[in-house]
């Protein structure tokens, strides 16, 4: 994989938002509508996740909820992702207008998969990939095989 300069491969996780340091450990929470679009947008950097070609705006107007409110999503950071558009626009128009499409790509669970296991293919700092999210707001990068996990880090 080609890595981003000024990133080398040092653990199995990356924070995206760096006040909090770049390892952490993975605690069992209940987050409130507020606390879990806070993470996802320190996590997506003023980004869309999802990030589309030809869609994508870039602008993070939304939250996408990979298990749908009404199929019981939670507010978890692993369920959410920051997008552009709404439910009809952008690239979160695009995965409610594509929903087979979406669950391949991890953007859409159905109501017995766990978002902190289930991969989704999405944009972080410029790299389109397969990641496992985590409700701190860390993103695991998933290599060619799902148990080859490694953590980005800047040693800026």
């Amino acid at each position: 994989m080609e890595m981003l300069p000024g990133w080398t491969l040092t653990c199995t996780a990356v924070r995206a938002y760096p006040s909090q340091g770049a390892c952490g450990k993975h605690t069992i929470m209940a987050f409130s509508e507020h606390q879990g679009r806070k993470i996802a947008h320190e996590r997506a950097g003023g980004r869309c996740e999802i990030a589309i070609d030809d869609v994508c705006s870039s602008e993070p107007d939304t939250v996408h909820h990979r298990v749908k409110k009404g199929q019981g999503g939670l507010w978890s950071p692993s369920n959410l992702l920051v997008a552009c558009g709404s439910g009809t626009t952008g690239c979160h128009g695009f995965v409610e207008a594509h929903p087979s499409w979406a669950k391949t790509e991890g953007l859409w669970l159905l109501s017995n998969m766990d978002p902190l296991i289930e991969p989704v293919h999405m944009r972080w700092e410029g790299l389109r990939s397969w990641w496992r999210l985590d409700d701190e707001g860390l993103l695991h990068w998933i290599g060619d095989s799902p148990f080859e996990e490694i953590r980005l880090r800047s040693h800026h």
